[in-house]
């Protein structure tokens, strides 16, 4: 029996996922000078060994950038969704980590966790996925690990590639700042709103399969879900404009990455509902399935959302003019993060985005 008067250990419920991470860092701490970005940014940043192998842009050594992410089972995906769309979404979640940086992704490793049951040509089709996404964004598979696994089929990928001379980070944002997001968000958490609605057994991916037996715009929603874009040419385009203050990718919902850039940046931020980037199947879909907050919680978009000087807003949108960057709000000196409606009144959102060991 426990004494009175002394607190019973935290649950993984009471920290939840983020502040499981942070209790790891602390008891992981560790000087290393070759490491100049560790734990709590998109991916870690490291200075290599010099080789003329590793050597970026006039002479001077690129940065490494590794990454890490796992995918389960059950936890973000079920086993009869299209093998071809797990594995291209395994390796897009992390080549996003590194287009949240600014750098280009160039290896990956691959770990597997197979339980019986699951048929070769269930892993062929899978690595058929993974595959095509390292030919679209230039990357080689250098190793990995394979083992069984008692029930689950799990997938873990790391990614590295090689930094920019301007890191993009999650510090650096000022108040003043103006908030941007690439593309449009809330797509992905409606995508797997429809996706669990009509049930796998009647979408086809259209990469993979000629059948399309839903119509084009809940196609394209789903696809938003299971075959994420990530945004590496953006991210490079970011980095070399040397105007962008902070950057994260949006994994967990618009509201709680934001919420990562203030935390390591210590400011707040103000984000307008009616700024908000938003497709046109999402306008046409969403309200049966959360509406507005699906944009501002949903998570997954692997969108890029970053920080401008307001003073240099003219000349990035000058700079960067023929991609679509759209203002969405702007960093507040208080550390709280407002939603204001598009009536001007302050908007309570219900949730700030999605968190593991948090239910």
């Amino acid at each position: 029996m426990r004494a009175e008067g002394i607190p019973h250990p935290p649950s993984l419920r009471d920290i939840g996922e983020f502040g499981l991470i942070k209790r790891i860092a602390r008891k992981a701490k560790r000087k290393d000078t070759s490491v100049l970005i560790g734990i709590g940014d998109d991916a870690a940043v490291l200075t290599p060994p010099i080789s003329p192998l590793l050597r970026g842009g006039e002479g001077g050594v690129a940065p490494l950038l590794v990454t890490t992410d796992s995918l389960i089972e059950d936890v973000h995906f079920r086993r009869d969704y299209q093998p071809e769309a797990i594995g291209w979404k395994a390796l897009a979640v992390n080549i996003s980590d590194i287009a949240a940086m600014g750098g280009v992704p160039e290896h990956y490793l691959l770990s597997l966790g197979v339980p019986e049951g699951i048929s070769i040509e269930y892993i062929d089709r899978f690595v058929r996925g993974m595959t095509e996404a390292a030919e679209e964004y230039g990357l080689s598979m250098i190793g990995g690990d394979t083992t069984s696994s008692p029930d689950k089929f799990y997938i873990s990928v790391t990614v590295l590639g090689k930094g920019s001379e301007t890191l993009l980070l999650r510090k650096g944002a000022r108040a003043g700042d103006v908030i941007f997001v690439t593309g449009t968000l809330g797509d992905s958490a409606l995508g797997l709103k429809i996706l669990e609605d009509k049930k796998v057994s009647i979408w086809e991916d259209e990469r993979f399969s000629t059948a399309q037996p839903l119509n084009r715009s809940t196609s394209q929603l789903i696809n938003r879900h299971l075959r994420p874009t990530p945004r590496v040419k953006e991210g490079i385009q970011l980095a070399k404009t040397g105007m962008v203050t902070s950057m994260i990718d949006i994994s967990d919902g618009l509201l709680c990455d934001l919420g990562h850039i203030c935390e390591e940046s210590r400011v707040g931020a103000r984000v307008r509902i009616d700024e908000l980037p938003l497709s046109q199947g999402f306008n046409t879909f969403s309200a049966k399935y959360g509406g507005i907050e699906l944009a501002l919680s949903g998570g997954e978009d692997y969108e890029l959302l970053f920080t401008v000087r307001s003073k240099d807003v003219k000349s990035f949108m000058s700079m960067t003019e023929g991609t679509k960057y759209t203002p969405i709000g702007e960093v507040m000196k208080d550390r709280v993060i407002e939603v204001i409606g598009a009536d001007g009144s302050r908007y309570l959102p219900k949730s700030s985005g999605y968190e593991h060991f948090r239910r």
